[in-house]
């Protein structure tokens, strides 16, 4: 019907295939598990059971790759991003204490390495 089932045997979780939302455990209900299909994915009610098992193929032959290669950039920018608060923290040559006065530049380098230049 367009779910699978993940985690352990005690209390397996439904992940929609369509959207990959993990949904809880009480949510196995038949009805439950309907109505997230019908008001969150009312264009897909009605496709064939073929259409589902494809979109769980696809989510099967993810590659761990790609999710490690987003994780990688996204851990180079958080050590940058720490490295200028740091940086500005040892500049300022005051104690930890004072660094409440720096948050507001250190918050728009964090914004500007994360989100790039057009968030801070």
């Amino acid at each position: 019907m367009g779910f699978y089932l993940i985690g352990e045997e005690p209390e397996p979780k439904p992940l929609c295939v369509i959207c990959t939302e993990v949904l809880a455990n009480s949510s196995l209900k038949p009805s439950l598990l309907r109505r997230h299909l019908e008001t969150r994915h009312p264009d897909h009610k009605d496709k064939p059971i073929e259409y589902f098992k494809r979109k769980l193929e696809g989510y099967k032959n993810c590659s761990v790759s790609s999710y490690l290669s987003a994780f990688n950039a996204d851990s180079k920018l958080a050590l940058e991003t720490s490295y200028r608060v740091s940086f500005r923290i040892a500049r300022s040559g005051k104690a930890h204490t004072v660094a409440e006065n720096l948050i507001g530049p250190c918050a728009k380098d964090i914004a500007m390495c994360m989100l790039g230049e057009k968030a801070a």
